[in-house]
Protein backbone atom coordinates (compact mmCIF):
# COMPACT_ATOMS: atom_id res chain seq x y z
CA UNK A 1 0.00 0.00 0.00
CA UNK A 2 1.15 3.55 -0.55
CA UNK A 3 2.40 5.35 2.51
CA UNK A 4 -0.67 7.63 3.47
CA UNK A 5 1.90 10.00 5.63
CA UNK A 6 3.82 11.62 3.37
CA UNK A 7 2.39 14.04 0.32
CA UNK A 8 3.57 17.62 0.69
CA UNK A 9 4.17 20.86 2.28
CA UNK A 10 1.04 21.01 3.77
CA UNK A 11 0.57 17.01 4.95
CA UNK A 12 2.22 15.62 7.98
CA UNK A 13 5.46 14.20 8.03
CA UNK A 14 6.61 11.44 5.71
CA UNK A 15 8.22 8.72 6.97
CA UNK A 16 11.52 7.00 5.43
CA UNK A 17 9.82 4.28 3.05
CA UNK A 18 7.28 5.12 0.24
CA UNK A 19 5.11 2.19 0.92
CA UNK A 20 3.97 -0.04 3.45
CA UNK A 21 1.56 -2.88 4.61
CA UNK A 22 -1.43 -3.12 6.53
CA UNK A 23 0.64 -5.40 9.13
CA UNK A 24 3.17 -3.27 9.44
CA UNK A 25 1.53 -0.23 9.79
CA UNK A 26 -0.73 -1.82 12.87
CA UNK A 27 2.18 -2.90 14.38
CA UNK A 28 4.56 0.29 14.12
CA UNK A 29 1.98 3.48 13.55
CA UNK A 30 1.27 5.04 16.98
CA UNK A 31 -1.89 6.33 15.31
CA UNK A 32 -3.57 3.60 14.63
CA UNK A 33 -3.78 2.53 18.96
CA UNK A 34 -5.82 5.88 19.17
CA UNK A 35 -9.32 6.18 19.23
CA UNK A 36 -11.04 8.89 17.48
CA UNK A 37 -11.27 12.24 19.11
CA UNK A 38 -7.49 11.20 19.92
CA UNK A 39 -6.75 10.55 16.80
CA UNK A 40 -7.90 13.60 14.82
CA UNK A 41 -5.61 16.01 17.79
CA UNK A 42 -3.12 14.00 16.75
CA UNK A 43 -3.40 14.44 13.49
CA UNK A 44 -4.36 18.43 13.53
CA UNK A 45 -1.39 19.28 15.69
CA UNK A 46 1.15 17.72 13.80
CA UNK A 47 0.66 20.22 11.24
CA UNK A 48 2.87 22.83 10.75
CA UNK A 49 1.38 26.51 10.45
CA UNK A 50 0.40 27.42 6.74
CA UNK A 51 0.39 30.85 5.19
CA UNK A 52 -2.95 32.63 4.44
CA UNK A 53 -3.49 31.71 0.74
CA UNK A 54 -4.05 28.33 1.46
CA UNK A 55 -7.40 29.11 2.69
CA UNK A 56 -8.41 31.06 -0.75
CA UNK A 57 -6.97 28.59 -3.15
CA UNK A 58 -9.12 25.66 -2.77
CA UNK A 59 -11.77 27.69 -4.13
CA UNK A 60 -9.94 29.52 -6.88
CA UNK A 61 -8.54 26.01 -7.91
CA UNK A 62 -12.23 24.97 -8.32
CA UNK A 63 -13.44 27.53 -10.40
CA UNK A 64 -10.07 27.18 -12.26
CA UNK A 65 -6.74 29.75 -11.90
CA UNK A 66 -6.57 32.45 -14.86
CA UNK A 67 -4.79 31.31 -17.97
CA UNK A 68 -1.46 33.11 -19.31
CA UNK A 69 -0.11 31.75 -22.66
CA UNK A 70 2.73 34.43 -22.31
CA UNK A 71 4.53 36.00 -19.48
CA UNK A 72 3.21 39.27 -18.84
CA UNK A 73 4.93 42.45 -19.58
CA UNK A 74 4.84 45.34 -16.73
CA UNK A 75 5.61 48.46 -17.35
CA UNK A 76 8.98 49.99 -15.56
CA UNK A 77 7.82 52.26 -12.73
CA UNK A 78 10.73 55.29 -11.74
CA UNK A 79 11.15 55.37 -8.52
CA UNK A 80 9.18 58.40 -8.03
CA UNK A 81 6.04 57.23 -9.75
CA UNK A 82 6.18 54.57 -7.00
CA UNK A 83 5.40 56.54 -4.27
CA UNK A 84 1.12 57.77 -5.09
CA UNK A 85 0.83 53.65 -5.57
CA UNK A 86 2.40 52.76 -1.86
CA UNK A 87 0.83 55.69 -0.03
CA UNK A 88 -2.26 54.48 -1.26
CA UNK A 89 -1.57 50.96 -0.30
CA UNK A 90 0.92 48.96 -2.77
CA UNK A 91 3.81 46.79 -1.23
CA UNK A 92 7.35 47.41 -2.53
CA UNK A 93 8.68 43.73 -2.51
CA UNK A 94 12.20 43.35 -2.37
CA UNK A 95 13.65 40.52 -4.25
CA UNK A 96 17.06 40.80 -3.71
CA UNK A 97 19.69 38.81 -1.74
CA UNK A 98 19.83 39.82 2.20
CA UNK A 99 23.69 41.28 1.57
CA UNK A 100 21.57 43.50 -0.63
CA UNK A 101 18.93 44.27 1.56
CA UNK A 102 20.74 45.12 4.39
CA UNK A 103 22.88 47.17 3.41
CA UNK A 104 19.81 49.51 1.96
CA UNK A 105 15.82 48.62 1.36
CA UNK A 106 13.37 51.27 0.55
CA UNK A 107 11.56 52.18 3.49
CA UNK A 108 8.81 49.98 4.41
CA UNK A 109 9.47 47.40 1.71
CA UNK A 110 9.14 43.39 1.91
CA UNK A 111 12.00 41.25 1.52
CA UNK A 112 11.40 38.21 -0.06
CA UNK A 113 14.75 37.21 -1.88
CA UNK A 114 13.93 34.88 -4.90
CA UNK A 115 14.51 31.05 -4.58
CA UNK A 116 12.32 28.42 -4.89
CA UNK A 117 10.38 28.67 -1.58
CA UNK A 118 9.20 32.67 -2.84
CA UNK A 119 6.05 31.95 -3.84
CA UNK A 120 5.03 30.96 0.15
CA UNK A 121 6.59 33.61 1.67
CA UNK A 122 5.09 36.18 -0.86
CA UNK A 123 2.14 34.18 0.31
CA UNK A 124 2.39 34.51 3.62
CA UNK A 125 3.74 38.38 3.91
CA UNK A 126 1.70 39.73 1.38
CA UNK A 127 -1.70 40.13 0.50
CA UNK A 128 -3.07 39.15 -2.54
CA UNK A 129 -5.58 41.92 -3.21
CA UNK A 130 -3.15 44.83 -2.89
CA UNK A 131 -0.51 46.14 -5.58
CA UNK A 132 2.46 44.53 -5.24
CA UNK A 133 5.99 46.25 -6.94
CA UNK A 134 9.29 44.65 -7.55
CA UNK A 135 12.79 45.63 -6.97
CA UNK A 136 15.42 43.25 -7.98
CA UNK A 137 18.84 43.37 -9.17
CA UNK A 138 20.59 42.09 -12.41
CA UNK A 139 20.69 38.82 -10.71
CA UNK A 140 16.79 38.60 -10.19
CA UNK A 141 15.14 36.57 -12.61
CA UNK A 142 11.61 38.81 -13.18
CA UNK A 143 10.23 35.51 -14.97
CA UNK A 144 10.93 33.59 -12.39
CA UNK A 145 9.46 36.04 -9.77
CA UNK A 146 6.17 36.62 -11.70
CA UNK A 147 4.87 33.42 -12.63
CA UNK A 148 5.65 32.02 -9.07
CA UNK A 149 3.39 34.91 -7.87
CA UNK A 150 0.76 33.91 -10.48
CA UNK A 151 1.05 30.43 -9.46
CA UNK A 152 -0.42 31.46 -6.18
CA UNK A 153 -2.90 34.08 -6.86
CA UNK A 154 -1.19 36.86 -6.55
CA UNK A 155 -2.18 39.01 -9.62
CA UNK A 156 -1.88 42.48 -8.96
CA UNK A 157 1.79 43.39 -9.62
CA UNK A 158 1.86 46.92 -10.66
CA UNK A 159 5.66 47.21 -11.84
CA UNK A 160 9.25 46.65 -11.45
CA UNK A 161 10.74 49.73 -10.00
CA UNK A 162 13.23 50.75 -12.64
CA UNK A 163 17.15 51.25 -12.14
CA UNK A 164 16.74 49.39 -8.57
CA UNK A 165 17.92 50.93 -5.18
CA UNK A 166 20.48 53.06 -6.68
CA UNK A 167 18.06 54.73 -8.35
CA UNK A 168 15.66 55.18 -5.79
CA UNK A 169 18.31 56.62 -3.44
CA UNK A 170 19.41 59.10 -6.03
CA UNK A 171 15.84 60.26 -6.41
CA UNK A 172 15.85 61.09 -2.93
CA UNK A 173 13.34 58.56 -1.66
CA UNK A 174 13.81 57.33 1.84
CA UNK A 175 15.90 53.51 2.45
CA UNK A 176 17.14 52.02 5.28
CA UNK A 177 20.08 49.64 6.31
CA UNK A 178 20.00 46.93 8.94
CA UNK A 179 23.18 45.17 10.11
CA UNK A 180 24.12 42.44 9.04
CA UNK A 181 25.83 40.78 12.04
CA UNK A 182 27.80 37.09 12.61
CA UNK A 183 26.92 35.16 15.34
CA UNK A 184 30.16 36.51 17.65
CA UNK A 185 28.87 40.35 16.88
CA UNK A 186 25.08 39.02 18.56
CA UNK A 187 25.83 38.55 21.81
CA UNK A 188 24.21 40.24 24.21
CA UNK A 189 21.35 41.06 21.86
CA UNK A 190 17.52 40.00 21.91
CA UNK A 191 17.20 36.93 19.75
CA UNK A 192 14.13 36.32 17.78
CA UNK A 193 14.11 32.96 16.38
CA UNK A 194 11.26 33.01 13.95
CA UNK A 195 11.73 29.53 12.62
CA UNK A 196 8.55 27.49 12.70
CA UNK A 197 8.03 25.42 16.18
CA UNK A 198 9.32 22.34 14.79
CA UNK A 199 12.47 23.66 13.58
CA UNK A 200 12.40 25.88 16.82
CA UNK A 201 11.32 22.51 19.43
CA UNK A 202 14.32 20.54 17.51
CA UNK A 203 16.57 23.28 18.56
CA UNK A 204 17.08 27.08 19.67
CA UNK A 205 19.32 29.33 21.81
CA UNK A 206 18.40 29.49 25.15
CA UNK A 207 16.56 32.36 26.19
CA UNK A 208 15.34 33.16 22.47
CA UNK A 209 11.64 35.13 21.77
CA UNK A 210 10.01 32.90 19.63
CA UNK A 211 7.50 34.22 17.24
CA UNK A 212 7.08 32.57 14.15
CA UNK A 213 7.46 34.77 10.78
CA UNK A 214 3.65 34.01 9.69
CA UNK A 215 2.39 35.25 13.23
CA UNK A 216 4.99 38.21 13.44
CA UNK A 217 2.43 40.92 11.84
CA UNK A 218 0.39 40.47 14.53
CA UNK A 219 2.97 40.33 17.02
CA UNK A 220 5.30 42.80 16.47
CA UNK A 221 3.44 46.06 17.63
CA UNK A 222 3.54 44.38 21.31
CA UNK A 223 7.44 44.36 21.02
CA UNK A 224 9.58 46.47 22.77
CA UNK A 225 12.53 48.65 20.80
CA UNK A 226 15.83 47.20 22.66
CA UNK A 227 18.91 46.03 20.27
CA UNK A 228 17.24 42.95 18.40
CA UNK A 229 19.07 40.23 16.34
CA UNK A 230 16.44 38.33 14.34
CA UNK A 231 17.25 35.03 13.22
CA UNK A 232 16.07 31.80 10.92
CA UNK A 233 17.81 29.03 9.88
CA UNK A 234 20.23 30.81 7.15
CA UNK A 235 19.42 34.20 7.11
CA UNK A 236 16.80 34.72 4.23
CA UNK A 237 13.63 34.37 6.43
CA UNK A 238 15.17 37.06 8.60
CA UNK A 239 15.29 39.36 6.11
CA UNK A 240 11.66 39.15 5.53
CA UNK A 241 10.96 39.09 9.61
CA UNK A 242 13.13 42.28 9.97
CA UNK A 243 10.85 44.51 7.23
CA UNK A 244 7.80 43.79 10.06
CA UNK A 245 8.43 44.68 13.03
CA UNK A 246 10.70 47.79 10.92
CA UNK A 247 7.19 48.79 9.74
CA UNK A 248 6.13 48.79 13.00
CA UNK A 249 8.38 51.13 14.41
CA UNK A 250 11.32 49.60 15.62
CA UNK A 251 14.87 50.80 14.51
CA UNK A 252 17.26 49.00 16.74
CA UNK A 253 17.01 45.39 14.77
CA UNK A 254 19.67 43.46 13.54
CA UNK A 255 19.85 39.93 10.75
CA UNK A 256 21.49 37.23 11.87
CA UNK A 257 23.79 35.19 9.17
CA UNK A 258 23.56 31.73 10.14
CA UNK A 259 21.82 29.76 11.62
CA UNK A 260 21.08 28.86 15.58
CA UNK A 261 24.00 27.11 15.99
CA UNK A 262 26.21 29.73 15.17
CA UNK A 263 25.21 32.38 18.09
CA UNK A 264 25.01 29.17 20.57
CA UNK A 265 29.00 28.63 19.74
CA UNK A 266 29.45 32.13 20.31
CA UNK A 267 27.93 32.26 23.38
CA UNK A 268 29.38 29.11 25.15
CA UNK A 269 26.01 27.35 24.82
CA UNK A 270 24.15 24.18 24.05
CA UNK A 271 21.12 24.43 22.10
CA UNK A 272 17.85 23.75 23.95
CA UNK A 273 15.22 21.37 22.31
CA UNK A 274 11.19 20.48 23.58
CA UNK A 275 10.31 17.50 25.57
Amino acid sequence: MADPRGGSFCSTAAPAGTSSTIGAERASNPLLSLDEDDFVEQLIGSHASFPPYFLRLGEENRRGPSVFDHSPVFEAVVPEAAVRPVASGATIVDIRGVEAYAASHPTGAVSIPLRPGFASWLGWLTAHDRPILLLRDEGRDLDDAVWQALKIGHENIAGEISGGIDARAAAGLPVTSVPLLEAEDAVGLRVLDIRQSSEFGAGHLPGALHIELGSLTAAAPALADEPTVVMCGHGERAAGAVSIPEAAGLRQLAILAGGPGDPADARGVQLESAG
